[in-house]
């Protein structure tokens, strides 16, 4: 189901953009500027809108501000304007057995990416910030209970105390992209050893993913790997993966296959060509951004070829059908899910 140059690249970078402000309160017009590296005409907006009394915009301006002092891998630091838009590095050599139209796609998948890189970091470098105003402001936010302001703060801090408390206080407020953040420090401290707090990671993570694709395949993660000190539990694990995976989680289709095929409770042939089938829907339209479009790609096609190679060719149309099924009932979801729609 692929979709057309202009549009391809438009999903792409919209994609990365959401995934670079994910967990800030955005608006569309924040999320088209920010894709189209019009970094210094966001920041005058958003200023203007905080002059109103905005806490979510002055939000927005804290985290643009630590996007562009090279915290996220698509803003590299503006004294690399001159590196960062480079040629991409070449295609491996067993790629000139790609489809010429899959390896044209991943070609201008990976210029797009060091395209996107040389421009946020030009921008960065041209737009303006008052750091201690913004700091000011998101500390009076969060006094007053301000859930995004609070999970902000708690996102910048290097002392792992802080940002427990202030995602703590966001959790509570229902702010889910705090939820999910602290019952990832609590996962982290279980997978460690330290099992005090199992019962308050699973009361977040449970919290967080009845909103979250994301919390979702955590959830699931854990059920599965025994996270919350019980043992693993493929069972119940493998409806909340599949569940992330149609919402557009690729890492739950990871999660799926590591089930011993011996497991009852693991998925049939028939069913991970259906869910490969459904992500490689989802990949070609630019649901998963200009970054990992070319190695879900590659993967997708590795995993539908082995898997195809197991089924007889009746159960082959099965499966085939099974993925048309799929994308039929949850294609219209995911996309909305992931932000490409």
């Amino acid at each position: 189901m692929a979709t057309d140059d202009a549009e391809f690249v438009r999903r792409l970078q919209r994609v990365d953009a959401r995934r670079a402000l994910e967990g800030a309160p955005y608006s569309a017009e924040v999320l088209d500027m920010v894709a189209t590296a019009r970094i210094p005409e966001v920041a005058q907006r958003l200023e203007a809108r905080v002059a109103t009394g905005d806490r979510d915009a002055n939000v927005m301006l804290a985290h643009l501000n630590w996007l562009c002092e090279g915290n996220h891998p698509a803003f590299p630091l503006s004294d690399s304007v001159e590196t960062a838009g480079g040629p991409p590095a070449a295609l491996p050599e067993k790629s000139a057995q790609l489809p010429a139209e899959l390896r044209r796609r991943i070609e201008r998948s990976r210029t797009l990416e060091q395209q996107q890189r040389g421009d946020l970091s030009r921008a960065c470098a041209a737009a303006r910030f008052d750091p201690v105003a913004i700091d000011m402001r998101l500390r009076s936010a969060a006094e007053a209970g301000h859930e995004a302001s609070l999970w902000e703060l708690g996102r910048r801090s290097v002392d792992p105390d802080v940002r427990h408390k202030h995602w703590l206080s966001a959790a509570m407020l229902g702010y889910v992209p705090a939820q999910i953040g602290l019952a990832e420090i609590l996962m982290a401290e279980s997978l460690q050893g330290d099992r005090r707090n199992r019962g308050r990671m699973n009361f977040w993570l449970e919290a967080a993913a009845k909103q979250s694709p994301r919390a979702l395949l955590l959830l699931g993660e854990c059920r599965l790997n025994g996270c919350n000190a019980q043992p693993p539990d493929a069972e119940s694990a493998v409806p909340l993966l599949r569940q992330a995976a149609v919402q557009g989680q690729a890492g739950a289709l990871t999660a799926l296959a590591s089930i011993s095929r011996g497991d009852p409770a693991a998925l049939t042939d028939a069913e991970l060509f259906g869910l490969h089938s459904f992500l490689h829907e989802l990949n070609e339209l630019g649901c998963f951004g200009a970054g990992a479009y070319g190695a879900l790609a590659l993967e997708s096609a590795r995993v539908t070829e082995e898997i195809g190679s197991r089924l007889s060719p009746h159960g082959l149309d099965d499966a085939r059908a099974l993925a048309a099924k799929l994308w039929r009932e949850h294609g219209g979801q995911a996309q909305q899910a992931q932000g490409c729609g």
